[in-house]
């Protein structure tokens, strides 16, 4: 990030913004909130809207067109003086209707230009005083822009879910009146807790990147491979994030690059400054359920195998069952992981069960196994027999 475009105006706000991955500033009048607000449950609310209602995922786009005009005359009165020449991607209104199903789970945002040149991020602008736990404020891990060494777009693995319980830990809850605004970076780490007052909590989110960056549609293709569309500045206005994995980008293909491995122990200490425990299982629910007191970790036998002559191939979404050993028509005791995506695939028997990582060796156990793969790519496994 060091070597991004300026983003703020103001000297102090950039240097925190680039320690944090997050600023909080001044925005919006009063009379400016309670307009758009009232805005909102006049032409967008829709009579549908679950606990947590976000236009970003709505399937009629009009909606985004419709919340882009409302907010359009804005941000470009208060844009030009807070940011460096920077442009909104989108508009949307985030709203928390009371309810413990209205929480947000912990994230981070899409890659919205090329990373290695250029930084995006996200201006979250509270319609309602967020001060307290009451009404379920946002909250990020300071820093945890720092984490980010992989793409983030349409189908790719979702590093942080093994240290998902610890990073939660480091979450810190921020203080935002009504008509401030948050900006933080398109990788900062944030979630928020139910809203529990009797409120609806109001927000509206832009998303903003830098004028001279090229909007980007990140494509996971394969285990490591990620293919980088150049789409036009509507493009996220008028396709919605589920439609844009179910079919082919309508942009130009400009770069296809691999990725390395998963998130690492020694990266998250480096970044927040304590170490983190080893990485939990990530198990999918149609997979296996969870046993008492959750999974234990499978430990690899060997690193640096050299795989056996038979391969067994799990393309995405697959799930295989496979029977105690007895029964298992040669299914062999020992398994090398040949090409497996990180986080997405996985092997569980009983309380045990890992993510595979390519190169590994694991000697399976006895019982009835269940080997899944979410993707990206095909999951490949060998060894001295297979299914």
């Amino acid at each position: 990030m060091t070597s991004a475009p300026a983003t703020f105006r103001d000297d102090a706000t950039e240097q925190r913004y680039r320690t944090d991955g997050y600023a909080v500033v001044p925005f919006l009048d009063p009379d400016e909130v309670r307009e758009l607000e009232a805005a909102y449950w006049d032409e967008v609310a829709g009579a549908d809207d679950g606990l947590l209602a976000i236009d970003y995922l709505r399937p009629d786009r009009a909606i985004m067109q419709r919340v882009r005009e409302l907010a359009s005359p804005l941000w470009e009165r208060h844009l030009p003086a807070l940011f460096c020449d920077h442009r909104v991607v989108f508009s949307t209104f985030v709203v928390k209707h009371p309810g413990h199903g209205s929480e947000m789970f912990l994230h981070e945002d899409r890659s919205w230009v090329d990373e290695r040149r250029f930084r995006s991020g996200t201006l979250w602008i509270p319609l309602v005083d967020d001060m307290t736990d009451e009404n379920g404020p946002l909250r990020v891990i300071p820093g945890s822009h720092r984490l980010a060494s992989n793409w983030s777009g349409s189908l790719t693995p979702d590093l942080i879910r093994p240290y998902e319980a610890w990073l939660r830990e480091r979450l810190v809850p921020l203080a935002a009146p009504a008509g401030s605004a948050v900006y933080y970076d398109s990788r900062t780490l944030h979630a928020s807790p139910p809203n529990l007052s009797e409120r609806p909590r109001v927000a509206l989110v832009l998303g903003v990147v830098p004028r001279d960056a090229q909007l980007l549609h990140v494509v996971a293709t394969g285990t490591t491979r990620r293919a980088l569309y150049a789409v036009d500045p509507d493009y996220f206005i008028r396709t919605g994030p589920r439609e844009s994995e179910a079919r082919q980008p309508d942009g130009e293909l400009i770069e296809e690059v691999d990725e390395v491995g998963p998130l690492s122990p020694a990266l998250l200490a480096a970044v927040l400054g304590e170490d983190p425990p080893p990485p939990a299982p990530v198990v999918p629910a149609d997979a296996a359920a969870a046993p008492d007191g959750g999974w234990r970790p499978l430990v690899p036998e060997q690193v640096g195998v050299d795989p056996g002559p038979a391969t067994l191939r799990i393309e995405p979404g697959g799930r295989l069952r496979v029977p105690a050993a007895g029964d298992r028509d040669g299914f062999g005791e020992l398994i090398d992981v040949v090409e497996a995506a990180p986080v997405g695939t996985g092997i569980a028997a009983g309380p045990l069960a890992v993510n595979l990582l390519p190169g590994e060796r694991y000697r399976t156990p006895s019982g009835p196994l269940v080997i899944w793969n979410d993707g990206p790519g095909a999951l490949v496994l060998a060894g001295p027999a297979a299914v």
